[in-house]
Parts: structure tokens; sequence; C-alpha cells
């Protein structure tokens, strides 16, 4: 069988400077800013969190880093070593290593040998510097003079590889033994590499031996591995396989990929132990994972036959997932979950929900989803309470979504919380209790989710479910916002800019709007644009100004849109520009903006960035007036000195004699109050009438309105064909409903022919207006590829600006898009994750 060269197994490996304290390992560190050196609410301290690989939670108190910082500017060498610590290893800061890199300068200079430690890895590797191995050995050496052991480590490992330096394998024994001599587990691993060879010492294996049994005992699992090998072949002790098998076993449940692809083998040949392709298996995919070219090999070539459990078959699935091999996990995962294997089965669910490695179907998922889910496995529950919140493989069904996310949520499942408070507090599925959102929220929110701590803290915020309570709100969205939700932090600038639950503080506004602007925020973009624009922090700054709610406006943002049109026109922070001030009054106007259609209306009426146009103008005004509902408002010329009425019949009276003067608006409220139950009999045959009277006046309202009726025969003989004409007119001016009644009927295929780019175009259209369904639409068009190429950023930002105005299925598919890139994070659709 294939064996390991023995000079790539005892590779020497860098050792860092250890961590002062209860940071002393290798850390997966927060990101969090700067910020937490600010004084925390209540007084208490914020801890910034480090999870060292041992899966504990130690933690460094903020005012011990602010005490470091401070020290550090005065030059203190060992807080100035903590300092560049924080930002070698990110703890609770950015990792930045040429930052790292100035500190460590700082403290070295004064001669503090971990620093120097810390310089030589950094030279190294090439870390926040340019990669110099005679800088990096200068810097080992000065550390390793001083007694330190990493860096003398460090610098035996640099003599025996030759790097940076002259090989010399006597000089590197010298350095070894010097750390072994202070029970350094690596080193004593180095030393028994060396003696068991002869490089630099003479060959004695009884040293290696002892050797490799210290370094083991202390967990070093190469020396394990080596101990394993030296039982295995009779080298310097009895052949004992069962000894063998004993150290590589340990070595591989450490993680060692060589003894994991050891133990793969040897199961697999029955050498010294029971053959068992599933335990060879087992072995042979964790190594695989780690990136161990044999084993993956060895994989490849392996049949089904070899693996005849639910659980052998599942790890080789795991094995092909891990490696992003879809097509392949997906055949075996198949294999294990037609056996029933409930996890196979929710990986089936989910490899068919986004179409990895087989077509995405969102029946299968469903199905295989269910199978596991009353098999009560928590992640499949959880995901077919997702279907049927979405609607996605079966009609959306939302006392099923709310039943399977409450048996999730029983198994710990948190992501369900959120799902369980939205559905309470909307009464979708259940009872509308409010109190009982908050509950939910609550739950997420505790539990770190950034969406469960913005609605909980929304909750506080209106008084919803909860005692209106600024403070409490204020705490929950900083929560959120710390975690990077933009939601958070837009809200976040709310509170210090209104003063709510806070000291007014326009300076922090400023900064949390920035922080969600950054995001791709739209309102917070709009927020701080309006902060330059009217000088909240200072003199205005109109370019900064037109910068940002330029950003805002480009996204649709439709206040945004209106007042880049007004800047437009003054000449604030630009050139002055009618023609582009008429072209953002318009997007603007499309949305319903009543400002903007004024604005436009007096752009046409004076002739500015367009030409004259009485009859645009008229038409302008008219919609900013029906914005108010009080077509009087506007056009009391038409009417002088008549209002609307309380009385449903005196109402309608007023509209009428308005809609048989000829006022197109008018025409098409009245239609709709027939249409409607306003207080009035409903009839359609009126309601028909008069839609089509303003209709032939090019109301697009009212074009759209007998078109829908036409369409679907509502108080008339069913014509679709001229209920489309009339729909088509309709969108063809920008009436949004129009534009989304065009998208779903080519995404649809059942009353035009099936078109997805024609269903793309009209739903962007009507998208751009702020029509929620239709982002929603248009984000599923570019998550799946449909008329669009497919591109999951925009998928986001299109369900992110429908969660924003309360879509819920949009706020169910960002959930649902956060978790597909937690599973597959390596994919070439996936992009980064935000809460």
């Amino acid at each position: 069988m294939p064996k390991q060269s023995k000079s790539n197994r005892h590779l020497p490996t860098i050792v860092p400077p250890r961590l002062p304290g209860a940071a002393r390992r290798s850390l997966a560190l927060s990101h969090r800013g700067l910020d937490f050196l600010h004084k925390s609410d209540g007084g208490q301290n914020l801890d910034v969190v480090v999870r060292p690989a041992s899966g504990q939670l130690p933690s460094i108190e903020r005012r011990n880093v602010a005490f470091w910082i401070r020290e550090a500017e005065r030059g203190e060498p060992q807080a100035q070593y903590n300092v560049g610590v924080m930002f070698f290893k990110a703890i609770g800061v950015d990792r930045d290593y040429e930052e790292a890199h100035r500190w460590f300068l700082k403290s070295a200079n004064q001669g503090f040998a971990n620093s120097q430690g810390f310089l030589g890895i950094l030279y190294e590797q090439g870390l926040g510097v340019e990669r110099d191995m005679e800088k990096s050995l200068e810097w080992y050496t000065r550390a390793a003079r001083q007694g330190n052991l990493e860096a003398q480590y460090n610098l035996g490992r640099m003599y025996y590889l030759g790097n940076g330096v002259e090989k010399n394998l006597k000089e590197a024994f010298r350095w070894f033994r010097k750390v072994a001599e202070c029970n350094h587990a690596p080193a004593l691993n180095q030393l028994g590499v060396m003696y068991e060879k002869g490089e630099g010492v003479s060959q004695d294996i009884e040293r290696a031996l002892k050797c490799y049994r210290q370094s083991a005992e202390q967990g070093n699992e190469e020396a394990k591995y080596n101990l394993g090998d030296l039982y295995e072949r009779g080298i310097g002790v009895t052949k004992d396989q069962d000894q063998a098998i004993y150290w590589f076993t340990r070595a591989a449940e450490d993680g060692l990929d060589l003894a994991q692809y050891k133990l793969g083998t040897l199961f697999y040949s029955g050498e010294g132990v029971d053959v068992s392709p599933g335990k060879g298996l087992y072995w042979l995919c964790k190594a695989g994972e780690q990136g161990h070219e044999e084993a993956q090999k060895f994989l490849e070539k392996t049949g089904a036959e070899v693996a005849s459990t639910p659980e052998e078959l599942l790890e080789k699935g795991l094995h092909y997932l891990q490696i992003g091999d879809f097509e392949e996990a997906a055949q075996w995962l198949e294999k294990a979950a037609d056996q029933n294997h409930p996890e196979a089965q929710n990986l089936m669910g989910t490899l068919y929900d986004f179409g990895k490695g087989v077509p995405q179907d969102s029946e299968m998922a469903g199905l295989w989803f269910r199978k596991a889910a009353e098999q009560n496995h928590p992640e499949a529950q959880y995901n077919l309470a997702v279907m049927y919140f979405l609607g996605e493989g079966s009609r959306r069904h939302y006392p099923s979504a709310f039943a399977w996310f409450e048996r999730a949520m029983s198994q710990n499942v948190d992501q369900a919380a959120i799902f369980l408070g939205i559905l309470c507090e909307n009464g979708l599925g259940t009872d509308k209790d409010e109190a009982q959102a908050v509950h939910w929220y609550r739950q997420a929110a505790e539990q770190g989710d950034g969406f469960g701590q913005y609605h909980l803290a929304r909750m506080f915020y209106h008084g919803k479910g909860v005692g209106q309570d600024f403070e409490k709100s204020r705490y929950w969205y900083e929560r959120s916002a710390r975690s990077g939700n933009e939601y958070g932090q837009y809200n976040m600038g709310r509170m210090y800019y209104n003063g709510h639950g806070v000291e007014q503080n326009r300076s922090k506004a400023r900064d949390w709007f920035r922080k969600a602007a950054e995001q791709g925020h739209d309102f917070a973009q709009f927020a701080l644009g309006k902060m330059y624009r009217q000088g909240d922090l200072g003199s205005p700054d109109k370019v900064k100004a037109l910068e940002w709610i330029e950003k805002s406006a480009s996204q649709g943002n439709v206040f945004a849109q209106n007042q880049l049109g007004k800047m437009y026109e003054n000449g604030e922070g630009c050139e002055q520009d009618y023609e582009k001030a008429f072209q953002w009054f318009r997007k603007a106007a499309e949305q319903g903006s009543e400002q903007a259609q004024d604005n436009l209306g007096m752009m046409y009426f004076v002739g500015k960035g367009v030409p004259r146009d009485f009859d645009q103008a008229a038409k302008w005004y008219r919609r900013a007036s029906g914005q108010k509902s009080s077509l009087a408002a506007r056009n009391s010329a038409e009417r002088p000195g008549m209002k609307p009425l309380k009385s449903p019949e005196e109402n309608l009276d007023w509209f009428l004699k308005l809609a048989i003067s000829g006022a197109p608006d008018a025409q098409n409220q009245v239609g709709m109050i027939y249409e409607s139950d306003q207080g009035v009999t409903p009839n359609l045959e009126a309601s028909l009438h008069w839609y089509g009277k303003a209709a032939e006046q090019g109301h697009e309202g009212a074009q759209y309105n007998i078109g829908r009726l036409l369409f679907y025969g509502l108080g008339t003989q069913q014509d679709r064909d001229r209920g489309l004409e009339w729909i088509r007119k309709s969108a063809a001016q920008g009436y949004a409903d129009a534009q989304l009644f065009l998208g779903i009927s080519y995404e649809e295929g059942k009353v035009v022919p099936q078109c997805f780019a024609d269903a793309a175009e009209w739903y962007r259209k009507a998208a751009e207006q702020g029509k929620e369904v239709a982002q929603y639409h248009l984000a599923n068009l570019y998550k799946k590829g449909l008329g669009v190429e497919k591109n999951i950023d925009e998928a986001l930002k299109w369900f992110r600006r429908a969660a924003e105005r309360e879509f819920l299925p949009a706020v169910g598919s960002l959930k649902k898009i956060i978790h597909q890139q937690s599973m597959f994070p390596h994919s070439k659709d996936s992009t980064s994750p935000q809460n």
C-alpha cells in the first residue's frame, strides 16, 4: 500500500509566539470594530470574545484592551505587543497585518522578545510586509537569544529547511534540543525525527522513540503518528500492530490527515485489523476533506459496493460535498436516503432545493425534507417549514409552516424563532399575537440573530406586544448593528439623530448611517446625504450629499430620486442640469411620489429639461392630487368649493359630479367605489363604464382596471385579448400594477407564450417603482438564472428591497440564501452572507 515519505511527514511547521494569559492558543476570532472600547450600557464591561480550537470561550476584558492601547501609545513594549497581537489575530478588530507589524516593530526595537518572534513570522510569510527571509532569520535570532522558545523552534526549522540561511542540520539540531529541554512538544517530535534519521546527530532509535513518546503524551499528533509508524515497522521496539493502530487512531482523531489516510488503507486491506470497508471509507473521507491527495485518489476509485450501510454511504456523500463535487455527492447521498437515513434525506432535499448536483426541483426537495422531518430530523423540519412559508414545492400554507417551525424550534433549531415571530406578529397560520411575537423575536435575538435583534428592537420602538421603550429598542438595535445587520445600523443612526433612547448625537448618527450605507442600505444612503446637504455636522457639503443621495436614488429610493432631481435643478453639488433633474423627477413620480409628480408637472409646464407640454403637466398634477385622495385640493378650479363628504353616498355623489364633467381621475375613482364595498352597493357594470371613460382619456390606472375586469370577465363577458390590450397600454405608461401583471403572465406562460426575459423586463420596471411583489419575483429570476444571467448578488439586492417593505416571502428567501451559503460556502454562485 502507498506510504508517505519520511521527509514530507516530518516537515516542521511555524510556531507562533504565545499569547498572554487566557488567549494562549490558536484562535478563531470575532471581527468586531473598535467600538467595543466605548462604555457599554449600564456600566457593564463588554468582553472581546475569542474562541480557541478547544471550543472554550476565554475572553479579554474591554478595560484591559483600553489599557493596552493607552499604554502602547505611551511606548510601553508589552502593551505594544498586545495591540500587535490584536491586529495579527483579529481580536476585536479587523485583521490588519500592516498595523500588527507597526506595533510589533515598536515593541521589538525596545528588545521585547515576543514581538521579535512575531516579526520573524511576518517577514517569513510576507504578511503586511514584503517577504524577506533574511529579516525573518534576523528577528527569529534576536528573539531566540533572549530565550523565546517559539523563536528558537522557528530558528531551528529555518536551519533544518535552509530557508533564508544555508541548510545546517547541526545548527538545527542544537536549537531543537534547546527547546526540547523545556518539554516543547513540536521540538521533541522534530528532535525524534533527527535522531531516527541521523540528521545533524548520530542515529539513535532509542532516543527517537523516547522523544516521540514524550511529545505524543503532550498531545502532538505528528509524534503519535511517528510512534505508531515505529511500532508498525518494528524499529527500536518489538513490532506490535495493535500499538501501531492505537497511535495511528489517536493521531487521526486529532485531525492528522496522514494518520487518517493510513487508517483508511489499513481497514480496507485488513493489515493488522479486521477488514472493514466502512471504517476505511470513514477515515479516507476525513483525510480527503483536508485535501490529502492520495486519499482523494483512493476515494475516486472505490465503488458503491464497498459501502453498504447508510452511515457509510452518507460519509462518502459528505466527503464529496466537502470538496464541491455535488454530482458525485448526490449519487452517494441518494443511496443512503433510499435506505431511510434522515440526514441523507435532508441533504438530498437541500441539493434539489438549490439545484446542486441534480436539477433544481422544489417538489423533490419537499418530498425529501418531509421524509426526514417525519423521522424527527430538526433541520429538515425547519427546511420543510421554509418551503411552506415561501410556497415552494407546494402552495403557500402558513399553518403548516407554523407547525413545522414549532417542531424544529422544540429541537433547538434557533433560526426558526424569527419565522415564528413573523407569523405570530402578522397572524399567519396562527392567531395574531404580538406579545408571543416578541417572545420569539427575543429568542432569536438572544441567539445572536441580527434580524431577530432588529425585529425585537422594532417592537420596543413602536410598543407592539410590549410597552414602548426607546432605551431597550436602542439596546437591541445596537446589538443588531454590531452584528453587521444594516437594518440595525440604519435604525441606530435614526435613534442618535432623533435622540430616542439615547442622547442626540449627530456625529454618531452619521457613523451608523455610513455603516449601513456602505452595505447598500438605500435609506441610510439617503439619510447620510441629507445630513451632508443640511450641514448637520457643520458646513453643508453638497458634493458629498450628491454622492450619497445618488447612490440611494440609483437603488430606486423614491425620496432620494426626488431630492436628486431638486439638486440637479438647482445645481447643488453639481452643474445645473434640467434634463437630469427631469429624469430623476420622473423616476420618483412613477413610483408615486406626490412631490415628484408636482415637480414633474412643473417641469412640463415651464419646459425645463423637456419641451413644454401642458397636457403632460396636467396629467402629473392630477396624479399628485390623487395621492391625497382629494381631487378638489388641486383641481379646485374645476369645482370651486367642492370637497369630499363623509357619507359614502355623498362622497360618491361628489365624485360623480366631477366624473360627469370629464375628470379622468374622478371617473377612475367612481369605478373603484362601485367595484369595492365602500358603503354603496357594488355595481361591476358601472365600474366597467367609468373605467372605460377614464381609460379612453389615457388614465393609466383606469386602463389597468378595465383590462383587469375584461380579462377576468367581471361585470362583462370575459375577453382576455381586450383585457391584455388595455393592461399593456397601462404598463407602457408606467403603471406598476400593470407591469407586475405582465411580468407574472410572461413567467407563468398561461395567457401569453412563456418568456422569462420579458417577465424580467416587466418585473424590473415595476420593481424600480417600489413594487415589492415585483422585486421579489425579479430576485427569484436572478436566483434561478431565468431570463437573466444567474446572479446571487442581484437576487440578494432585490430580496432585500422587498424585505425592507415587510414582504414576508422576501424575508424568508433572504434567510434561505444565507443558509445556502453556509451549506455551500465554496460554490461558484455563492456570495458573502449577511445577517
